[in-house]
């Protein structure tokens, strides 16, 4: 990684203080998705990626999913694999109630085994 402005073709978010080397620490910064290509001090050309980066989180997602064997919802399975915008939020709310439901079990799990249950 470089914060270098005299390096060649970095990636900067617009809402982000420094340029990368690597786009993967650009987004350490990102709080938006309007991407620049830069070189040196120069922005060689601008982009909003947020349908890139929606589909990255994705194949991240069902990555983790795969590697770790967790069952999820089915409607989470099917927002990550086609990514209907139609399914977002659902996908969203019932990947949060199984979140909760998962965290719950696993503070009282651990509550009972301190005897505090």
């Amino acid at each position: 990684m470089t914060n270098n402005p005299d390096s060649t073709k970095l990636w900067r978010f617009a809402s982000s203080p420094r340029s990368t080397e690597h786009l993967i620490d650009a987004l350490e910064d990102a709080s938006s998705p309007i991407l620049h290509r830069r070189d040196g001090e120069t922005t060689l050309w601008s982009m909003d990626i947020t349908d890139i980066l929606r589909a990255f989180a994705r194949e991240c997602a069902l990555d983790a999913i795969k590697v770790s064997g967790l069952e999820v919802p089915p409607i989470v399975m099917e927002y990550l694999t086609t990514g209907a915008e139609s399914l977002r939020e659902a996908a969203r709310e019932a990947a949060s109630d199984a979140q909760n439901v998962r965290l719950t079990e696993m503070v009282l799990a651990a509550a009972k085994e301190q005897e505090l249950e």
